[in-house]
């Protein structure tokens, strides 16, 4: 380890310098710009029955930072490396951090929120697979959306208690046919949607006569989900929902919004590029069989 480098485990007063971390790479690696909130980084290193390590240097700032936690037979981690101080080996280090907290887990998962050349070749020496991967994309609201009309025949309504069931009608109907669907109950699903950045009045469901057939879900600037059953698919109202919202956002002085696309997905990347939308990084997960300590 970098003589210079002070290692200890993580703390909760530690959060800020997590943040100012993650803030620096995000501004050489790209990504989406929850990353670098205080709220991000508590979850990824922090929460309750995580292993940590941080790397520390003379000044006070951690440089390098990794958690691990261990789900049954699997072993999640998450790390990162200040760009000023990468090629150093400290990738290395937390790597072999990671895999030694293993115990007798089968199988590695890393979660990174902004692939690297030099991420993937370290995780190409470490045999690691890439098993999922977003683009996050950015779009600048203060140039105007285009207006694009719903297609005749489909009304929308605003998120509320009495129209949330046929929101999850709209999600399941939408990505029932996608690989890696989870197969949610309403309730799992609300959970995972309704948080304290969740915007109601800027998520819509799309209603034609024969009942649910699109929706969107959104925070103040950030796009979480937006679907469209297959059999409304090329009839623009995957674009007349987004176009909405970034409509909504912009008159209400947002200046930019986010969202991420699946990377097998290429149908709606394409339609977040004609909507104004440009790719800013790449997330992604990583998986790799561990050998368990005997």
């Amino acid at each position: 380890m970098a003589a210079t480098l002070r290692w200890r485990a993580l703390e909760a007063g530690d959060v800020p310098l997590l943040a100012a971390l993650a803030s620096r790479c995000l501004r050489a690696d790209g990504g989406s710009p929850d990353a670098a909130t205080a709220s991000f980084v508590d979850r990824s290193y922090l929460l309750p029955g995580k292993s940590t390590v941080g790397a520390v240097e003379p000044g006070g700032q951690v440089v390098a930072a990794a958690a691990a936690r261990r789900n049954r037979d699997r072993l999640d981690a998450v790390g990162q490396v200040d760009p000023a101080w990468r090629g150093r080996g400290l990738g290395r280090e937390l790597f072999g951090w990671t895999c030694a907290q293993g115990g007798d887990a089968c199988t590695l998962r890393i979660l990174t929120e902004a692939v690297t050349p030099a991420a993937e070749r370290l995780y190409a020496r470490y045999d690691l697979t890439r098993v999922f991967a977003e683009d996050v994309m950015r779009r600048d609201l203060t140039v105007p959306s285009p207006d694009v009309p719903l297609p005749a025949g489909v009304t929308v309504e605003a998120w509320s208690d009495g129209v949330i069931a046929d929101f999850f009608t709209a999600y399941a109907g939408s990505f029932g046919d996608r690989p890696g669907f989870p197969g949610w109950t309403l309730k799992q699903w609300v959970s995972w949607t309704v948080d304290e950045e969740f915007r109601p009045d800027l998520s819509m469901v799309a209603r034609a006569a024969d009942g649910p057939v699109g929706f969107l879900t959104c925070t103040t600037d950030l796009i979480v989900q937006v679907g469209v059953r297959p059999d409304w698919r090329g009839r623009r109202l995957g674009a007349a929902l987004v176009a909405g919202a970034l409509a909504t956002m912009r008159a209400t002085g947002t200046t930019q919004c986010h969202l991420d696309v699946n990377v097998d997905n290429p149908g709606a990347a394409r339609l977040y590029r004609r909507l104004g939308f440009v790719p800013i990084g790449r997330r992604a997960r990583y998986e790799a069989g561990l050998r368990p300590r005997r």
